[in-house]
């Protein structure tokens, strides 16, 4: 049966169907994902305890606590909790086993529990940590009713935990021709207690940054104070050349020390490689395949994988919509794979219309018209962002009852489509 002209994407993109002539949207909701900064000084993850009722027989005085009142997140791997106990006393040879946590907060654990005897109240928790904390969250410490007197599990009181203080870049990300210099501004997020360092190291040898361009050679630090730490600081990162021939994403580690700062933000760089030969499909460096025309959108359904990388039977045909291709199509090098170029999908960079030959309607006189199938769907496992961009006068037809969603670019997909 005829299902319609001017098709958008089947729900599988995460779309419907519109009538001719009406635009197919994609990806509206997409937004740039900058590296995540922390959140500011004084919100803190509290470690939120309650007291669990004693069991029927027993007495209801019966309550545990803990101590510090309050931890930092630098200082949460390795710290000790003195739990202690009201009404009830501990059973002889307390362990590890006699404890346990109820959290949200990641890599959180107890990595060892004094041994206790018979009759004392008091036991030291040393606990592990090896998270991050970017927002509010929960601890329970639980004394397991098998270790003490009380008759059923009792958790502790309230612990706060201040999350570590982070630095912000402007821009978010970089982006340098190899040979080049690009300037970034740094600065704080929160007032610090007193003078903080910035540290500067870079993953790759040839992209290097200089703190202080009055000084001869290159610097790497920066120092901020109580009355500057929102002044943005500038840094210059520079990326020299190297033999690959292929493009590169370098991270720059922003070290903190002092002022009650201790974790490092990173960076990342985009550096474009002077060797390369061809013309590169990924100009952002965000391991996407860039998208201009419709030849190029159909030449996704002989590349899967979303990773440019098509079929040898596939090869001729993908190549005349992407001539002269990069190596790698341009996408930047995967460290984790030897910086062998890694693309991870496609993305939309200019709208698209079927009507190719612009008389207002889809029909017999426009590419991929197909006889009157129009579209034909196909499976894709790879990622594909719409950028907000706009796809006109998709058209798709079937004529077999069984067609099961063949309605739109694809008949099934795996990866985000955004």
């Amino acid at each position: 049966m005829l299902l319609g002209k001017c098709l958008k994407f089947a729900r599988a993109c995460g779309l419907a169907c519109a009538a001719a002539r009406r635009p197919m949207l994609l990806g509206m909701s997409v937004r740039q994902r900058p590296q995540a900064l922390r959140s500011p000084l004084w919100r803190l993850a509290a470690l939120l305890i309650g007291v669990l009722s004693a069991g029927a027989g027993h007495a209801q005085s019966a309550a545990v606590s803990s101590r510090p009142a309050e931890l930092t997140e630098a200082n949460l791997n390795g710290a000790s909790v003195t739990v202690t106990l009201t009404g009830a006393t501990f059973g002889s040879g307390v362990t590890m086993s006699s404890f346990s946590l109820t959290t949200t907060i990641p890599g959180l654990s107890i990595y060892s529990a004094s041994s206790v005897s018979s009759g004392d109240a008091t036991a030291t928790l040393t606990l592990a940590f090896n998270g991050d904390i970017s927002a509010s969250s929960t601890l329970a410490v639980v004394v397991a009713a098998a270790a003490h007197t009380g008759g059923s599990d009792l958790a502790s009181g309230t612990v706060t935990v201040t999350p570590r203080r982070h630095v912000n870049f402007s821009p978010a990300r970089l982006f340098i021709d190899e040979g080049e210099m690009s300037a970034y501004a740094v600065t704080l997020d929160s007032k610090p207690d007193a003078n903080v360092t910035v540290t500067v190291t870079s993953d790759r040898s040839y992209v290097t940054v200089d703190t202080d361009g009055d000084t001869a050679g290159s610097q790497n630090t920066l120092i901020f104070t109580a009355m500057n730490w929102n002044t943005a600081q500038t840094a210059l990162a520079t990326a020299g050349s190297d033999s690959d021939g292929i493009d590169d994403v370098a991270t720059l580690a922003h070290a903190t020390r002092g002022g009650g700062y201790g974790a490092t933000s990173t960076l990342f760089v985009g550096v474009q490689d002077d060797e390369q030969s061809g013309t590169d499909y990924d100009t952002d460096e965000d391991a996407l395949i860039e998208i201009s025309s419709l030849a190029q959108l159909n030449a996704m359904r002989w590349d899967v994988s979303g990773r440019g990388s098509p079929s040898q039977s596939d090869r001729t045909n993908y190549e005349t919509a992407f001539p002269d291709a990069a190596a790698g199509m341009g996408c930047p090098g995967d460290q984790s794979l030897g910086n062998s170029p890694r693309c991870k999908g496609y993305e939309l960079v200019s709208n698209l219309d079927f009507d190719t030959n612009g008389n207002g309607s889809v029909g017999s006189g426009d590419d991929y018209w197909n006889g009157g199938a129009g579209w034909n769907p196909f499976r894709y496992d790879g990622g594909l962002r719409g950028n907000g961009h706009i796809i006109y006068n998709l058209y798709a037809r079937s004529t077999t009852a069984g067609a099961g969603g063949r309605l739109g670019l694809f008949s099934s997909t795996r990866g985000p489509i955004e």
